[in-house]
């Protein structure tokens, strides 16, 4: 549906830098938690044309110990 909408869109207007990119590749992921299992940091490591590393920080207010015991 989204190739579809793009030429559709592509008969009227430009299409955008990024279209025609080489996409980035994931290589390597990983995460981290920390000692009350509260917050959690999930990472991805791309390589391409700009090797990177995307970050996700999940946090929860009540750490997962103590709201199974409520």
């Amino acid at each position: 549906m989204l190739h579809e909408t793009v030429e559709i869109l592509a008969e009227s207007q430009p299409l955008p830098v990024w279209h025609e990119a080489v996409p980035h590749r994931p290589v390597r992921a990983w995460r981290a938690v920390d000692v009350w299992d509260s917050e959690r940091v999930l990472f991805i490591e791309y390589e391409g044309p700009v090797p990177h590393t995307l970050m996700a920080r999940i946090g929860e207010v009540a750490p997962r110990a103590c709201s199974a015991s409520r």
